[in-house]
Parts: structure tokens; sequence; C-alpha cells
């Protein structure tokens, strides 16, 4: 499999031998610049036993349960002084107390550059929360060694761009980098070499920010008010679940919800796929191309134009990836564009984002499907509301660890263009509900948060009890 993707991706004088890399090294004198691996996690029958004097253990020789680490290790003896290696490895080989000594030693000698906590979804095993770490083979020459950099990408919010910058600034200038509260922080190696040389970055990232009283009530009170104006605008939002037939999509509703007689409605339907043959669809979706040797970026303005990417489609934020993070095809969003995850990746529930003003013009991300309505025919609202409905996603979703959404089995009812913008309003209101519903949440965790905070800093205090 290896050979046939270097030769369709066209690199030249690729040596590919197949075995076991640690008992077999099949290029035990080749060093090189640079170093990726996706090395396999939990393997006990590595080779502990017959590898205990391999040269390769600079750092120490890896526990038996440490496989991971023994890869690591590997990685570094193929690197040339300075070069890097950027290893995928699992959340326990940060804490595990048998790879203690070996992570000290990382450190100590200055191999281990950073460590960046990936969300869940990133790779598979899916429903782990994985880390990259960088790795550097000492050069003496370099001034490099310090410190390492944390980065906690772990939520999904932060975007690889994001991520490739924060590294650069450290590489760059370690000394001069400047902390990003909860997602980035370096530590210097007296700071890391405590008694569990813990390395996880959700851990390492926090930073307590020393503020007076004063700043600390204004903050706290500030987020009361908030939090109070996010749950006036929810209750407003959930008093009035009305509609009015005779108005355009986007205004408020005024007439309240009827209850169908005996049993529930029903319609007849058709599949996606029968909408795209009829033409009340198109279907787009944005191929992954490659930096070097491709001109079908051609048509984009600028590499800073915004993607929409999948963590986007989750927390419904403006687009926030770029094609500097992955080059895809140009398909230009437009409004009342309906986009739909490709795979799920421990999503509980199919979202299908209805593009507006803040999509318009960004570029779709890869492992999106884009449905574009003939407006004559379908309103936007109403096609998203009943294809993210969850009894037809579940008939249209296929896999056990990588779950995937076949769009074109979705089903959707076949109504007058004037009924479906009833079902569009309803849509579009329910939406509005969840996104103040979501925001007030956010709010109220993080007002609770700042609270607390006063109160274990001494920077609050509770009322006396009052007789």
């Amino acid at each position: 499999m290896t050979d046939v993707r270097l030769k369709v991706e066209a690199v030249a004088n690729a040596a590919v031998a197949f075995g076991d890399s640690l008992r077999a090294d099949a290029f035990p004198d080749t060093r090189v610049d640079t170093v990726l691996c996706n090395p396999p996690f939990g393997v006990r029958d590595w080779g502990h036993d017959d590898l205990a004097y391999d040269p390769r253990w600079v750092y120490g020789l890896p526990p038996r349960s440490e496989s991971e680490l023994a890869w690591v290790q590997h990685c570094l003896a193929h690197l040339e002084p300075g070069g890097l290696a950027v290893v995928l490895m699992p959340p326990g080989a940060a804490e595990r107390p048998s790879g203690r000594r070996v992570r000290a030693e990382l450190i100590r000698q200055g191999a281990l550059r950073a460590v960046i906590g990936l969300p869940p979804g990133a790779a598979p095993p899916l429903h782990l929360s994985l880390h990259i770490w960088v790795l550097t083979c000492p050069d003496e020459a370099l001034a490099t060694g310090k410190s390492v950099l944390f980065v906690d990408a772990s939520s999904g919010s932060v975007s690889d761009q994001r991520i490739v910058e924060l590294w650069r600034d450290f590489d760059e200038a370690e000394d001069r980098f400047e902390a990003v509260p909860d997602v980035a922080q370096r530590l210097s190696i007296v700071d890391l070499l405590d008694a569990t040389v813990d390395v996880t970055p959700a851990r390492r990232v926090h930073i307590r920010t020393a503020i007076s009283p004063n700043e600390q009530a204004e903050l706290a009170e500030e987020l009361r008010k908030r939090l109070g104006r996010a749950c006036d605008e929810l209750a407003q939002l959930a008093s009035t679940p009305t509609i009015d037939s005779k108005q355009p999509s986007d205004t408020p509703m005024t007439t309240v919800w009827s209850v169908s007689e005996g049993e529930p409605m029903t319609w007849r339907t058709a599949t996606v796929a029968d909408l795209l043959r009829g033409g009340a669809l198109a279907l787009h979706r944005a191929t992954p191309t490659h930096r070097t040797g491709s001109t079908r970026n051609a048509d984009v303005a600028s590499n800073d134009v915004a993607i929409l990417t999948l963590s986007d489609l989750r927390g419904e934020p403006r687009p926030s990836g770029s094609l500097r993070d992955k080059p895809v095809e140009p398909i230009r969003i437009e409004r009342g564009d309906v986009i739909m995850p490709e795979t799920l990746q421990g999503l509980k529930s199919v979202p299908a984002r209805v593009a507006g003003e803040d999509d318009t013009g960004k570029l779709l991300g890869a492992h999106l499907f884009l449905l574009r309505p003939d407006p004559e025919r379908l309103d936007s609202w109403f096609l998203a509301g009943f294809l993210s409905a969850d009894e037809n996603t579940h008939r249209a979703t296929t896999g056990s660890s990588i779950v995937r959404l076949d769009v074109k089995r979705l089903r959707v009812p076949l109504m007058p263009p004037e009924r479906q913008l009833d079902y569009g309003r309803a849509f579009r209101h329910l939406h509005a509900i969840w996104r103040a519903a979501a925001l007030a949440n956010e709010l109220a965790a993080e007002t609770a948060r700042q609270w607390t905070t006063g109160l274990t800093s001494g920077a609050l205090l509770p009322p006396e009890d009052q007789p």
C-alpha cells in the first residue's frame, strides 16, 4: 500500500521495505532530516527482551508495556542532528508511571520539543484524544532544548493553522514565546522534571493570571449580566414557538403551532439521490489537493480564504480553516447551501448547517457534503430540518469504528413550496433556540467558574450568616 501511494504521489527514489522495523531495522545506518511516524499502540510483544541492549535506546530501555516509547527512540535514531520527528502517540504515553524515566530523559536531553493534544476523531482510534510528539535529535550547535511547548487542541476549537503558527513561534524564538491561556504554554525542563513527568497538554497549559479583587469582581459581574441577557433571549425564543404561513421565512413567527389530529402526519418522500436526478438538488464535495504540482486552486485569490471545516460544523462558529492547513478543490459556499458531515466522529446527532451571510464566499472543507437546492423547488431550512432528523440519519449511516453518512439515502418529504416555507420557518426558529441555549450554557459554565475562582483565590467573599 505504501509503495502504491508513493507512486501515485510521484515520489522519486523511494525505498520501501516490508518487515518489523523494531526487531529488524531495514535501514539501520540511514539518517534523515524528518521522520513521520504513526506507530501501533499497546503492543506488548514488540521485542523488549530481544532488544534489551539495542543502541537505539539512548534515552533508556523502553518498558515492556511502552512500545510507543520504543518507536519514539527508533525515530530519533534515524535523525540527523537538528532533524525533526513527528510521532502520533496515545494519551497514556504522556502520563503512565512506567514510562516516566524515558520521558524524563527525553526532556532532560532536549529531545522532546512539543506535545500537542488533538480532538477526538482526528485519527483512529476515533474515541481518543491522541497526541502529537515533536522531537529532535539534539544538536549542540543549536540553542534549543531549554523548554517544551504544550498545545491543547483537544476541544476542537484550535485550527490546524493556529497549531502550526504556535509551533513556528516557539521554534523560532522559544524564549520570547507568548503563552495563550488554556491553549499553549512553554514550560522549562526544571518545571517538567517532577515526580510524575506528566506531559499531557491539558494539564500543562492552564495559566493562572493574577488579578486584583476589583478586577475579579468586575469580570464575575459582567459574566453574570451577560448570562442574564442570554437567558432572557432564550426564554423569549422558547415562549414563541409559532408560525405564520403568509410571512417570509426570515420574519418572526406569530401563529400557534397546531396538533395533528389522530395519527401523526405522513408524506410521500424522495431520496436525495432522486432529487439529484430530478435537478432539484446539486451535490458537491471538496476533494483534497496537494501543495506541489497542482494548479487546481488557481481561482482562489488568496490562501487566506477561510474554509468551513468539520469542527466548525459541530460548533457553529464562523469558518476557521485555511488552504494552508488542508488544500482542497475550491468550492465556494453560497447562501442557502446545506452542509452536512461525511463522517460522524463521535457526533450523537448529525448537524445540517444552512449557509448564511458569514459562510457566503468561503470554501467547503474536506469530509463535508454541500447540497445546493433549487430555491424554486426546495426551501433550505425545510431541507436541513428533515435531512438531519434522527430517524432519517440513522437509516443512512454505515460503519462501526468510523461511521459514515450516505447522504444520497436520506429522505425528504414531497411538499409544495409554500408548505415547505412553513416548516422552514419552524426549523429556523428551533435552530435559533438551540444556538441561544448553547450560548447560555457556555456563559453559565464560565460564570460559575469565575465566581468559584473568586472565592477560592480570596478575591470574593460569601455573605455572612444573617439572623
